[in-house]
């Protein structure tokens, strides 16, 4: 068993200030652009000065920023010789300023200090060890995973998702289970992945929809928690091929990571399920999902799920993400070529092939298990239908 967390990480309220301790004399900040009017930003950077700080802003971030863009974060952190360096916003401003210091070290080796402060319940980014890198002339989703990629820091203020959007907290939630749920079933996972994997699970089935309809602040919180300890977990024990196949069809076609992650987890799961009797029942243990079988159980918990992507207002399938039936076919060879390459496909807990691939992305894409999508089921039926 490995499990190895060198990241220091802040939890609470008014915690965000923790940058104005920076012993550093020039910092460098990159943020998403629309932190830009955001008062308590303003206010740490405007502390920082009067200190006699150096603080430059990088704010021209974009989502899922190509290598073009970090190598421009890298020239800017070059010139302005910044001795520490801050991230502050989503899944992809984490990402991408985590990919600027690794590949800075590389090769100017110098190590910079690094700090992370997700505005997003979803990547748990702050946490791991994975970056996703995406090629600028084909589209096409890299992860590259390393121990020197870890954040020194992490900052988890309920500030920050205050004012978080609802569409970007559905995306980011069905993240969050997806993380934890491959991260449960990973080979690679031990007792304690396991733990922080099952209580993430258990705060977004319980909480999520409360964040996000009900606006309850506190369930907000559990929900920024919980992105976080799916990060630790995921980190450890590695991911699945879910990941995978949300790499390779969301970098085609534009869908938001979390969304495609949603969309294809039941179509995951019944394929997991097929392959290997009660994989899930520990986690629908701990839900108090019942059932008289291990294949009841799983539907019993997908029709949960289910009804939380509709209670959201989120697609159901990859056709319903406004993909054209035409555009899916021609590429779903490629597109399982990819994802079987995918290094998130080596924690899968069962083998998988390139026609498993395609088999799971089309009853993704039709929103059921149509044909006789995964053979034969342990039990010895075909998987029908979600």
């Amino acid at each position: 068993m490995y499990f190895h967390l060198p990241t220091k990480i802040y939890c609470g309220k008014d915690c965000f200030h923790q940058l104005t301790d920076l012993e550093e004399s020039n910092i460098m900040i990159c943020a998403d652009p629309f932190l830009k009017e955001n008062a308590i930003l303003q206010e740490v950077v405007e502390k920082l000065r009067s200190l006699g700080k150096k603080v430059t802003l990088y704010m021209d971030i974009i989502p899922d920023a190509p290598m073009s863009k970090i190598q421009e974060m890298m020239e800017v952190l070059q010139a302005e010789e910044a001795q520490v360096l801050v991230a502050i916003g989503g899944g992809s401003a984490l990402d991408a300023t985590k990919s600027a210091r690794y590949f800075y070290e590389k090769i100017f080796a110098k190590r910079l200090p690094l700090i992370a402060v997700p505005t997003t319940s979803g990547t748990g980014s702050e946490v791991t060890s994975y970056v996703v890198i995406k090629d600028d002339a084909t589209g096409k989703k890299t992860p590259l995973v390393d121990e020197r990629i870890l954040p020194d820091v992490a900052i988890l203020d309920p500030v920050c998702v205050e004012s978080m959007p609802a569409s970007v907290a559905r995306d980011t939630g069905l993240d969050v289970l997806t993380h934890a749920i491959e991260a449960f079933v990973s080979k690679s996972s031990n007792l304690l992945t396991d733990t922080y994997a099952l209580k993430a699970i258990d705060i977004v089935m319980g909480k999520l929809k409360k964040g996000i309809v009900d606006q309850d602040m506190e369930a907000k919180v559990q929900m920024h928690y919980a992105s976080t300890m799916a990060g630790i977990a995921f980190g450890q024990s590695g991911l699945g091929i879910n990941h995978s196949l949300a790499h390779a069809v969301g970098g085609k076609f534009s869908i938001p990571h979390g969304r495609i992650n949603g969309i294809l987890l039941p179509y995951v799961m019944e394929f997991h399920a097929s392959r290997q009797e009660g994989i899930y029942d520990e986690i629908f243990q701990s839900l108090g999902i019942d059932g008289f079988s291990p294949d009841r159980r799983l539907k019993n918990f997908l029709r949960e799920l289910r009804k939380l992507r509709k209670d959201l207002g989120l697609p159901d399938s990859i056709r319903d993400a406004k993909v054209g039936e035409g555009d899916f076919k021609q590429a779903l060879d490629h597109l399982a070529s990819l994802a079987l390459k995918d290094p998130c496909t080596d924690s899968s807990p069962v083998p998988v092939t390139k026609e498993d691939l395609k088999q799971i992305l089309e009853a993704a894409y039709f929103g059921q298990a149509r044909k006789t999508v995964y053979a034969s089921s342990v039990i010895g039926r075909p998987s029908t239908s979600l």
